[in-house]
């Protein structure tokens, strides 16, 4: 396996998780808060990430990883303008892939 193909894995989980969030939980939170808000969150997930590294075990770790990438690529989006685009409706048993 090449950098590429893991990040590619990497990249379609959470792809599938912030998109299958976005389905069901919509944009008005996000866009409640505002860039500040995505900050806020984005900090709040890091102070999670350090009070639970010793703690947690693997998979919690990537939960926090997979969600502050979440927010980080949707505070892109609120950026540029984008968090409103439409999406289509999720694929039924698609589900999330394997790391």
């Amino acid at each position: 396996m090449t950098f590429e193909e893991a990040a590619d894995r990497k990249w379609q989980v959470i792809r599938a998780i912030l998109l299958e969030r976005r389905y069901r939980y919509g944009t008005e939170n996000i866009k409640e808060g505002g860039f500040s808000g995505v900050i806020l969150r984005l900090c709040d997930k890091l102070v999670k990430l350090r009070g639970d590294f010793n703690a947690c075990k693997i998979i919690c770790l990537q939960d926090h990883l997979i969600d502050l990438a979440g927010y980080a690529i949707l505070g892109m989006m609120l950026q540029d303008g984008e968090i409103d685009y439409p999406q289509q409706a999720p694929n039924p048993g698609g589900g999330v892939p394997s790391s």
